[in-house]
């Protein structure tokens, strides 16, 4: 008996001994580790963004993130703008749904609201005012401002100071028909044919169906002559005066294009046009099409008969889907906070995607970075920020129809 009582307690205690040793190398779970510190290895993140043409150069941004965070992939997904919002919609429903999507604000707010996480604590301090206004309402900020986009005249440097015009010439209307046929007389001279062979005309301009579009009239006539919401009511008089304005500087363009070119931006790119009615958004196309290009640009005298103010406004944002689970979601945020919170993520979107980020952490490294002749364009943006000669973009919450209406039968009356 003896014996096998000493038996049963050499084993109660070889047992116990080894509960003791598992439970010292097995570590316990910390049920209070907040999971938003957690990061998961290969997290993917999935972004939309709104224009084809322009996935390169995100992919070439995403890359370089990747290389520092090689726990993250990021795939892309792009389609054209015209089909973007419905894309968007059925890809946010599916199993898939992007991590991160481009918006534009207003009426997407309404459109995508069952998606869009608040971001009001995850936006730069420094963002320039009012940048994010047209995602913001009662219950948050919805979106972060991707750009400060310029609407006005795109016109190559090169060209102008081969034929010795004054850019200065473009703020009063008078000077800039004078310089149109300072430029239309040199254009066919030997010393021009030798230096640009392609240019023809002097203003490049779409064909004439996609005037009405190109033109943008929302952007580039409206807040001239209204420069407020207030004054936004007057529009729907079309009033002789403001008619005539328009018939001036549409008569101006048309008559010194060759409008049936079906790219104005190809057109331009090619050095075929000195000048186009463009906004900084499509600097991208035209910097991939012709990297020796030099480009500058200058207000569209259009709402008066002196302008040296430019348009500017922020209408594009990045967006953080609400649905995504929290692991994701954080690691979409610190990617946004590295685009636009840091020197390197604001110099690669001028430098990589012509960007014009509008953040006031703007540093001495990347403001360095757009002394190139490549981002003299984004330089300019800032400079009339910084002066205050601008015109803010607003959207206008009237109805419109029946002004939209008479200008547009005013455009196609040019062509009848």
């Amino acid at each position: 008996m003896p014996e096998v009582f000493l038996f049963r307690l050499k084993l109660f205690y070889l047992v116990l001994l080894c509960l003791i040793i598992t439970s010292c190398v097995t570590p316990a779970r910390n049920i209070n580790i907040p999971q938003t510190n957690v990061r998961i290895e290969n997290t993917s993140l999935r972004i939309f963004i709104n224009d084809e043409n322009k996935l390169n150069g995100w992919q070439e941004i995403a890359d370089i993130y990747v290389q520092q965070n090689p726990d993250v992939n990021i795939e892309f997904l792009a389609v054209p703008k015209s089909d973007y919002k419905t894309a968007l919609r059925v890809k946010l429903d599916s199993y898939e749904p992007p991590s991160v999507f481009m918006i534009n604000g207003g009426d997407d707010l309404t459109l995508f609201s069952d998606k869009l996480e608040n971001v009001q604590g995850h936006i730069p301090q420094d963002v320039f005012e009012n940048a994010a206004e047209y995602v913001t309402n009662k219950k948050g900020v919805f979106g972060i401002p991707l750009t400060l986009t310029g609407y006005g005249f795109l016109y190559n440097t090169k060209i102008f100071k081969q034929a010795k015009i004054n850019a200065d010439n473009f703020s009063i209307f008078e000077n800039l028909s004078k310089m149109i046929e300072t430029l239309n007389d040199k254009i066919n001279t030997k010393t021009f044919k030798k230096k640009f062979p392609e240019l023809t005309h002097s203003f490049g301009m779409g064909d004439k169906s996609k005037w009405a579009e190109i033109l943008r009239i929302e952007n580039f006539i409206i807040p001239f002559e209204y420069e407020t919401p207030k004054k936004y009511k007057a529009m729907s008089r079309f009033d002789f005066a403001y008619k005539n304005r328009f018939e001036s500087m549409f008569s101006l363009i048309s008559d010194n294009a060759k409008p049936e070119f079906s790219s104005f931006i190809d057109e331009f790119s090619k050095e075929k046009a000195a000048i186009i009615a463009a906004d900084t958004s499509f600097l991208y196309d035209i910097y991939t099409q012709n990297d020796d290009i030099e480009l500058a640009i200058a207000p569209m005298v259009i709402g008066s008969w002196r302008q040296r103010s430019i348009l500017l406004g922020c209408t594009d944002f990045l967006a953080i889907n609400s649905d995504l689970p929290i692991l994701e979601k954080n690691v979409a945020i610190e990617f946004a906070n590295w685009l636009f919170a840091t020197d390197e993520g604001l110099e690669l979107l001028a430098d990589k995607l012509f960007l014009n980020p509008p953040y006031n952490n703007i540093s001495s490294s990347v403001n360095n970075s757009l002394e190139t002749p490549k981002n003299a364009v984004i330089k300019q943006i800032y400079q009339f920020y910084n002066d205050e000669k601008y015109i803010k973009q607003f959207t206008p919450t009237i109805n419109k129809d029946d002004f939209t209406k008479n200008l547009y039968e005013l455009i196609t009356s040019f062509y009848n």
